[in-house]
């Protein structure tokens, strides 16, 4: 064939349809997961760029990023490269989780009460457990190590990292303690009868 001929056929073909990310998506959606991180950086970054081009704060469009790219790749079955490419179907996707979230934070900002509306000192309904014995009662049920976690965090309003810190238990472990030791005071019949619950 000559070069004439084959320009002239190249002509007539028009815009390729099979981008490589089209060819990735299709392939993605078969099973074949060899490009899957280079599909995940497009679609992030195709997904970024339209939020952005939306008027989405930072924060927000890397929120919705990180949302958006999930959606997609749950719903890439559905793709048609046929219909167009990649992009304008991502883009399509973009603006339709941004129109939801620009509805929810209206609705959000409508619910929100104004800070003139809000008295400044709050009324508690605190209850008065002194003499009763109760919450001495309660306590007196814990071990001496989750006493002293409730007092450290409760007493002393240390955070459940300086806890760590002071003892010899992860972060993940004393929180999980000061749970345990919150939940067997709730538990105990005494101070729910006395708290009126």
């Amino acid at each position: 064939m000559r070069s004439e001929e084959l320009l002239v056929g190249l002509l007539e073909i028009g815009p390729r349809q099979d981008s490589q990310p089209n060819i990735w998506a299709v392939r993605y959606a078969g099973g074949d997961n060899r490009q899957e991180a280079k599909l995940v950086d497009h679609v992030r970054t195709v997904l970024r760029k339209r939020f952005v081009s939306l008027g989405l704060s930072p924060q927000v469009v890397e929120d919705l990023v990180q949302e958006t790219t999930v959606a997609v790749f749950s719903s890439l079955k559905d793709f048609d490269p046929d219909k167009g490419p990649l992009d304008n179907w991502l883009s399509g996707y973009a603006r339709n989780v941004a129109r939801s979230w620009w509805r929810g934070d209206y609705s959000r900002s409508k619910a929100e009460s104004p800070l003139e509306s809000v008295s400044e000192l709050a009324e508690s309904d605190t209850v008065d457990l002194g003499g009763s014995g109760a919450l001495e009662t309660a306590l007196g049920e814990l071990s001496l190590v989750d006493q002293e976690l409730l007092l450290m965090r409760f007493g002393l309003g240390h955070s459940f990292e300086e806890i760590a810190a002071l003892t010899d238990l992860s972060v993940v472990n004393a929180r999980k303690r000061v749970s345990r030791a919150v939940e067997c005071l709730r538990r105990c019949p005494e101070l729910r009868a006395e708290l009126g619950f």
